[in-house]
């Protein structure tokens, strides 16, 4: 059980308990608060609307008084209007006939004119279709209503920008004195026929549709003659009657950037102000500052945006003059007063958020007193805690603290702590000097371990390899020479096995390196369909000799010169291609290669014995086969699929393999072999033949078998050869004569390669001789040993078992120039 101080725990409750406390009473505070600020912004809100409405209203109630006083003074003057041929001559004089069926106004009459009574006209045009269907009671009235429309326009010029009598029949007449345009479409360019009773403004008063006859305002619509329809008006009209019969109507338009953005002005800040009809439709919105900029279809995209049809259809289910409700979205406060001439709604919108302020600047400093109490009740508390058990523990952290011995002969918590560490510490240290101990004699155990490995892994290499260059060597020479069938059949069979053999040991040397890391990849240019050709004819005969069909499919976008490694390319295949024909008994083994992205994937099918997924898992193991019987029946030492597995990963790949017991299968290993150019071609066997005629070779080499099996592949091609048995000999050689090349063993008696070859640097440098290639024949195959070959001075590494085509052609490459690579390395060693 934890032991743990009361005074801890005690600090920690009063913390919680008085930070809870703080936490809770500032929560409520802050709630309430954001409660009364909310209703006083509502408040606030509902105030202004209602106030603004009514100011609003009283312009439209104007508007209204005025279109009634227009129709009154339209009666007047139908009945002071002399009758007969005078009415008639003036109405021919303002208002001429086009010559297309209609008649429009004079330029005088919007230039301004006096009529016979002398009274001014000004600022008047208009539009009179189906002329020749006027009757004379039309005519008086058009008459009349042109003097009413300029008086009454005239009347609140600063109030309202234009004033107009619209009448059936396409018959319009407008005073609009201040329009930049001048109403030259009216009066000049509008062409014959148009129709107003298709325009708001025209259908709205008629009687089918207005029986009430009050004034309405029409929603925002085209310009008549805007024919981009981008310039939106509204428009505000009453119906006229004479005698119960309709003859026209009154009306007023105004543009959406013009009065009706006006009336948003001065809206509280962070408030947005906006006017619609009792249909949900947008009138006015403060964005409405370019009327030309201004469409339908922009229109109708900020009506959805602020959801009006469905925030109207809210606000008429209040069934209010005024008020204050929530937006659709809930994200909004919209404050709302109706205008009964127009029957619009005046809306004015605040954030909620807002409108819940955060009330942290009126609580603050409530809150900063509340914490500093706190702060202080916790600092007190903390001191004394700190004093009374924080400092003991931390002492008893620190054995070699002040104090810390003491601490074990008090009677309280912290002395039975003091104890207990003290035991428990003294013990800890036995343990630990003893795993300490254990450690360091495992880690030398290790170390031994690893250094006989590789000890022995070299020795191995060289012990094995050395017998292998004259067996396979010597067997091929043999089997060239044979004369019988029989004896080229037996001789191959040496070699077969010899190569079986090397194949082994190159497995296990692999795997090995493989595990310690030091398996090099080398990239290069090579040909794939060469390399590809090469492998599959070097297993082409053992299927073939088994009765198996062999098929080798190269795509032809894989086909060129490719980077990667391809003594590493063709180990792994030439594992699975064994392994392929090895467990086929009858039927089909098959290399297909195919591009996949910038990669290379090669598939090795077969139709031999397959695998359980059970074994799968445990395939690309160490040493594993299926069972027991496979390796009594086929052989094999089980690494091939382990080396080929880590190859394909260390070049980037991957290797995976799919089966059916009895019916095959099929290996893929797919590769990151990149498209690369081609490089300088190598010189071929024959010409390499040609290029070391009579070439004078020292080969220094201790034993018997390896110096005949150098001579046997040379001396044929017209090599002039010196052998030496050891280091000394071959320097001593060096200063006596001179040679083209030198082929050098790495362990020999009395003076090994290594040492030999440094010597004969020093030499050449000493006595400003040419460099003579050096090249290590060894069985010592690993890369240390060829990085130790070219740090004491040599060009090249050729490995035991040696191949004389090899031979031959490093022969042939190292006697024609010396590599950089290798000047450099002997500078090094020499100039010292």
């Amino acid at each position: 059980m934890r032991f743990r101080s009361i005074s801890t725990r005690l600090l920690a409750g009063l913390i919680v308990s008085m930070t809870v406390l703080l936490l809770v009473d500032t929560v409520v505070t802050y709630s309430s608060y954001r409660r009364q600020v909310e209703k006083h912004r509502i408040d606030d809100l509902a105030l202004y609307v209602k106030e603004r409405t009514r100011t609003e209203q009283d312009l439209f109630d104007t508007l209204r008084a005025k279109q009634s006083a227009a129709t009154d003074a339209l009666r007047r003057r139908l009945q002071l209007m002399p009758p007969g041929s005078a009415v008639d001559r003036q109405f021919d004089a303002w208002f001429p006939e086009k010559g297309d069926g209609t008649r429009r106004s004079r330029d005088s009459l919007y230039d301004g004119e006096r009529t016979a009574n002398g009274d001014a006209i000004y600022g008047v045009g208009a539009y009179i279709g189906h002329a020749d269907d006027l009757t004379p009671a039309e005519r008086r009235v058009i008459m009349a209503a042109a003097l009413v429309v300029d008086r009454v326009g005239e009347s609140d010029l600063a109030k309202f920008e234009n004033f107009f009598f619209l009448s059936p029949k396409d018959r319009l007449i407008v005073f609009a004195p201040n329009r930049a345009e001048r109403l030259t479409f009216f009066r000049k360019t509008a062409p014959a026929g148009v129709d107003f009773d298709r325009t708001d403004q025209g259908s709205y008063p008629l009687p089918q549709n207005d029986p009430s006859g009050r004034m309405r305002c029409t929603p925002l619509s085209p310009l008549l003659q805007d024919t981009t329809q981008r310039t939106l008006i509204s428009g505000c009209v009453s119906p006229i009657y004479i005698d119960g019969r309709y003859v026209g109507a009154w009306g007023t338009t105004v543009m959406a950037g013009s009065y009706l953005t006006q009336v948003l002005r001065d809206t509280p800040p962070g408030a947005t102000s906006l006017i619609a009809s009792d249909q949900g439709e947008l009138v006015a919105f403060p964005g409405f500052t370019n009327p030309q900029a201004l469409n339908r279809k922009a229109v109708s995209a900020l009506e959805q945006s602020y959801g009006v049809p469905a925030l109207v259809a809210r606000i008429r289910a209040q069934g209010k003059a005024s008020g204050v409700v929530d937006s659709p979205d809930g994200k909004m406060l919209v404050a709302y007063g109706h205008l009964d001439g127009p029957s619009w709604l005046l809306l004015v919108t605040f954030p909620k958020a807002k409108a819940q302020a955060d009330p942290w600047s009126a609580l603050l400093p409530d809150f900063l007193g509340k914490f500093l109490v706190i702060a202080i009740g916790a600092a007190i508390l903390f001191w004394m805690v700190r004093r009374q058990v924080i400092r003991p523990l931390q002492a008893l952290g620190d054995p070699g603290a002040a104090g810390a011995g003491a601490l074990a002969a008090r009677d309280d918590e912290i002395g039975h702590l003091a104890r207990t560490l003290r035991d428990e510490r003294a013990r800890g240290d036995e343990i630990l000097a003893d795993l300490e101990q254990r450690v360091g004699a495992r880690t030398a155990e290790l170390e031994r371990a690893n250094a006989a490995k590789t000890d022995f892994l070299a020795n191995m290499s060289h012990e094995l390899r050395t017998p292998l260059n004259g067996v396979i060597a010597l067997s091929s020479v043999l089997a060239k020479e044979q004369t019988t069938e029989r004896g080229r059949q037996t001789a191959d069979l040496v070699v077969a096995s010899g190569r079986l053999l090397e194949q082994v040991l190159t497995d296990i040397l692999d795997i090995s390196r493989i595990e310690a890391g030091q398996l090099p990849i080398t990239p290069a240019p090579f040909d794939l369909a060469d390399c590809v050709a090469t492998i599959a004819a070097l297993h082409r005969a053992s299927a073939e000799a088994k009765g198996l069909d062999f098929e080798v499919i190269v795509a032809p976008n894989v086909k060129g010169w490719r980077l990667g490694d391809d003594v590493r390319v063709t180990q792994i295949l030439s594992n699975l291609l064994s392994n392929a024909v090895k467990f086929t008994a009858a039927g089909k083994v098959s290399l297909d290669v195919r591009g996949r992205g910038k990669a290379v994937a090669f598939t090795v099918s077969d139709t031999g014995v397959g695998f359980s997924p059970e074994f799968h898992e445990r395939l690309f193991n160490r040493f594993q086969q299926a069972d027991g019987s496979i390796t009594r029946r086929f052989g094999g030492s089980g690494l091939g699929l382990a080396i080929s597995a880590s190859l394909a990963a260390l070049m980037g790949g991957s290797l995976k393999a799919v089966s059916r017991p009895g019916e095959g299968s099929a290996f893929t290993v797919i590769l990151p072999l990149a498209a690369t150019a081609a490089p300088v071609a190598e010189p071929s066997t024959e010409q390499a033949v040609g290029d070391i005629a009579g070439m004078r070779v020292l080969v220094a080499e201790d034993h018997p078998t390896n110096r005949q099996v150098v001579a046997l592949i040379l001396e044929p091609f017209g090599v002039e050869l010196t052998m030496v048995e050891n280091g000394r000999q071959a320097v001593e050689a060096m200063a006596a004569d001179a040679y083209d090349l030198i082929l050098m063993d790495i362990q020999m008696p009395v003076l090994d390669g290594l040492s030999a070859a440094r010597e004969i640097r020093a030499l050449e440098a000493a006595h400003g001789w040419a460099r003579t290639p050096i090249i290590a024949l060894s069985a010592n195959a690993l890369p240390e040993h060829i990085a130790e070959a070219r740090a004491a001075g040599m060009d090249d590494h050729l490995a035991k078992p040696m191949r004389p085509d090899a031979l031959i052609r490093l022969l042939a490459t190292a006697g024609q120039a010396t590599p950089l690579a290798a000047t450099e390395s002997s500078a090094a060693s020499t100039g010292s």
